[in-house]
């Protein structure tokens, strides 16, 4: 915080954000060119960190806007944004299952998590639970219960830099495991993606996780398990019309381990007996729950249960 305004302020055309301008309002917080204001003693009343803030003793010469004191903070104006809106619009950022936006979504977790308003950082934290699960049965949900859109493999990266600072170590292991299934070249050549007026990107340790973690995690191919042969398979061809695809299947399998199952089974009823697809498709079930558990190890990340109550205690539980 600062009492007097950045240089910015002397060069740049202020704006009242006329959503955020209570006229009762008693101080004027500024984030690059927006000015916003509020209600000092409430903003103190949610935040441990604007409470110290706000009672550190001022110099007799503080910098005042239209008769009140005027607080420059040096956040991005966009995260401010949609900071001060959760907490000042009571519908702009509801708990889920109450749809929301990535862009939201980043802006108020990072100041929330900042200034430690601890009823806005848990409520980030579980719409990010709704797309990045701890357990191989909320992976394979497909994101049906998500509350927020992601742009992409541009999107992937953002999340990787927001769940790092916030310190969302349960969201990196899906996170990172996503980003594998792009090409690391391509990871490199977009890996960095504008939000809020921010450029967010991979770090080096970001980069050396998912670089060594592809090496990892395609180590062991699923492929043998369809191979898996029933002893009351009737049909001689079966055996053989599975080590074909199970040839075939490497690319597959490279690209993303898991999506390989639904890919090969929706193949494979189409040539192989009840019997022996359903032994198979057991069999990759199995490899599935397996490849999981040994996923945070592949991106040097602590093991599931650490990461779990991790996540709790984010979400509250």
């Amino acid at each position: 915080m600062s009492s007097a305004p950045s240089p910015q302020a002397s060069t740049t055309r202020l704006v009242h954000f006329e959503e955020l301008w209570f006229t009762d309002g008693n101080v004027v917080l500024q984030a690059g060119d927006r000015l916003f204001c509020v209600y000092r003693g409430f903003l103190a009343s949610l935040s441990s960190v604007l409470s110290d803030m706000f009672s550190f003793p001022q110099p007799s010469d503080v910098e005042c806007y239209d008769g009140k004191p005027l607080i420059v903070f040096h956040d991005p104006p966009g995260e401010f944004v949609h900071f001060l809106k959760a907490i000042f619009m009571p519908t702009y950022f509801l708990p889920p299952p109450t749809k929301t936006t990535f862009e939201v979504l980043d802006g108020v977790l990072r100041l929330s998590d900042k200034y430690d308003v601890a009823h806005l950082r848990q409520r980030a934290m579980h719409h990010l639970s709704t797309w990045f699960g701890t357990t191989v049965e909320q992976y394979f949900a497909d994101n049906e219960t998500a509350t927020f859109k992601l742009p992409g493999l541009k999107g992937y990266v953002a999340v990787a830099s927001l769940a790092t600072q916030v310190h969302a170590a349960w969201a990196l292991p899906q996170c990172y495991y996503d980003l594998t299934t792009t090409s690391i070249d391509e990871v490199l050549r977009q890996g960095c993606h504008v939000l809020n007026g921010t450029t967010r990107q991979l770090s080096e340790a970001d980069i050396i996780a998912i670089s060594n973690g592809f090496r990892a995690t395609r180590r062991s191919s699923p492929a043998m398990r369809l191979l898996e042969h029933s002893d009351i398979c009737g049909d001689p061809g079966c055996l053989g019309s599975r080590v074909r695809l199970a040839m075939d299947a490497a690319e597959d399998w490279m690209v993303d381990p898991l999506e390989a199952r639904e890919v090969w089974m929706e193949y494979m009823g189409t040539f192989t007996c009840p019997e022996c697809f359903e032994k198979c498709s057991e069999s990759m079930r199995s490899w599935e729950v397996g490849f999981w558990e040994n996923l945070p190890a592949a991106f040097a990340l602590p093991p599931w249960p650490e990461l779990q109550r991790m996540k709790a205690a984010d979400l509250g539980g």
